[in-house]
């Protein structure tokens, strides 16, 4: 155990590596925050609880500093939020009981219940759609008194079946449902291909700093596993250097060529991300040489394992090449017909039909 007090008025006691917390220790700060936490490289990182100097605390995991995975928060106030967390936020599966007696149960999006159970204080019960914590959509709430009101609900008043604005309230639950999507989709896409515990927790740590805009540590972290064939890591990697966040062109100058150059990686395994991407790469000689033929073999690989994204593209490509040969079939048919007219023969017409496909096979390579 070693003690530290710090320049500016912080102290740790704890265990250190090269002066730097790591391992069991507490940690307070100069304005009274005190973390009693597993410590990494000068973070909490682990399991620890932090008590706040305005009131309340925190116990649950951390991840490079950040309350992440499951934990309880009691608030000052009294409330209290006991569920899933990601990135500091409330993110997932949870309860958050307030002060005054409400209970919000369900899934929680950015500190706000978005879909599941609210129960008053006297004894109301909701069950639907909700944003911000208030009955927004779709939803039956059953009053303490035995009554029922079932229908659409606004800013959590209830608007019966007919008098809504459906364009209004599906907006407001389109935009949780696509945040909560893109987020779900983007773990599911970076951590796939992990082996183990240790590997799962790295790619974890490397999301969280993506998520922070903290680009290149998190590359160096995914670096890390996509060289030992984390395919999950290779297709991060892909997408940093695709977007300009990271290597010798980032600050927004995109470089396709190491993003292809991963993308290919995890591709060969498999990764329908991956594949979709390259395919584009492919279509748009991005990175790589122009080659539709790949192009469109990555997008059908995608496709299999339900990537929308690739249904999409491979619908593209496959209309765009019905389009061409009823283009062909359309000018054959007219050369045919013209030669028919003028050699009054069957010969004539099948002649036509021949130098007419010959012709517009070389002006569908230019199309």
């Amino acid at each position: 155990m070693e003690y530290r007090r710090y320049d500016n008025g912080d102290v740790y006691e704890g265990d250190l590596v090269n002066d730097v917390p790591n391992g069991k220790g507490k940690y307070t700060t100069a304005n009274g925050n005190v973390f009693e936490c597993d410590w990494v490289d000068g973070k909490p990182h682990g399991k620890g609880k932090v008590t706040y100097a305005e009131g309340g605390y925190y116990e649950g995991d951390f991840l490079d500093g950040l309350r992440h995975g499951k934990g309880k928060v009691t608030l000052r106030s009294g409330s209290i939020y006991e569920g899933e967390w990601f990135g500091d936020n409330w993110h997932g599966k949870g309860k958050y009981t307030m002060a005054n007696g409400n209970v919000y149960e369900g899934n929680f999006v950015d500190d706000e219940l978005h879909n599941g159970k609210m129960i008053t204080a006297n004894g109301d019960v909701y069950e639907g759609d909700l944003v911000k914590c208030e009955p927004y959509g779709k939803g039956r709430m059953t009053y303490s008194d035995g009554r029922v009101e079932e229908g659409k609900w606004k800013e959590g008043e209830f608007i019966g079946m007919n008098n809504v604005d459906p364009e209004e309230a599906k907006k407001a639950l389109e935009d949780f449902q696509e945040a909560s999507k893109r987020l779900d989709e983007d773990k599911a896409s970076f951590t796939a291909g992990s082996k183990n515990k240790d590997e799962e927790q790295l790619i974890e740590q490397a999301l969280s700093l993506m998520f922070q805009d903290k680009y290149e540590e998190s590359a160096s972290l995914f670096e890390k596993a996509a060289v030992h064939g984390h395919m999950g890591a290779q297709y991060a990697l892909g997408e940093l250097y695709e977007y300009g966040r990271v290597g010798s062109f980032s600050n927004g100058n995109p470089n396709t060529y190491r993003a292809a150059k991963w993308y290919k990686e995890a591709a060969k395994q498999g990764h329908p991300d991956a594949q979709n991407n390259l395919g584009v790469m492919y279509l748009n000689g991005d990175g790589v040489s122009e080659n539709p033929t790949r192009a469109k073999y990555l997008f059908k690989k995608a496709a299999k394992q339900g990537n929308e994204l690739a249904q999409k593209n491979l619908y593209k490509c496959d209309f765009g090449d019905t389009k061409k040969i009823v283009f062909s079939i359309l000018c054959g048919l007219t050369l045919g017909i013209i030669l028919a007219v003028n050699s009054k023969s069957f010969f004539g017409f099948l002649g036509g039909m021949a130098a007419g496909w010959i012709i517009v096979s070389e002006i569908r390579k230019r199309i």
